[in-house]
């Protein structure tokens, strides 16, 4: 299977960087996601202090969110590609994941998962979730708050 490059430049990751200031300076609240979800607010991804658009296509969303008990703050990131049909490579995402500051142990989980083997034992245990919605794969992980 062909699957499409993803090349991060200095431009790329310093919006990156941006991306995740923002982020963790105006948390999604709960009522927000609600609303969302209920279609009373507008998605996310229609904020453009949350997304970035990548060489070959690849448009990402990201955000802090204020999840239900257990998760609370958590971590989303959703990968799409420019073509409704495809969805982005695991291994894209998982590049991206780190990009963004998700944990080595669940980019090996996604990575394992998505080649349909066990995933290694550092991967197991893993703070998070994976899941396709449309054409765009999400990961949702929990930030360790002490």
């Amino acid at each position: 299977m062909k699957t499409r490059p993803l090349l991060l430049d200095d431009a790329a990751r310093a919006r990156i960087r941006e991306i995740i200031a923002y982020a963790t300076e105006h948390v999604v609240t709960r009522a927000r996601l609600v609303a969302t979800v209920e279609l009373d607010a507008p998605p996310i991804g229609d904020d453009p202090h949350h997304v970035a658009h990548f060489f070959q296509g690849f448009r990402v969303v990201y955000s802090h969110e204020d999840q239900p008990p257990p998760v609370r703050l958590c971590r989303h990131l959703s990968v799409s590609v420019d073509d409704p049909t495809k969805t982005p490579s695991p291994a894209a995402v998982a590049m991206l994941m780190q990009e963004f500051g998700f944990t080595e142990r669940f980019c090996k989980y996604l990575m394992a998962a998505a080649s349909g083997i066990r995933p290694p034992a550092d991967a197991r245990g893993a703070e998070g979730t994976v899941w396709i919605e449309h054409h765009a794969i999400n990961v949702l992980e929990r930030i360790e708050t002490t």
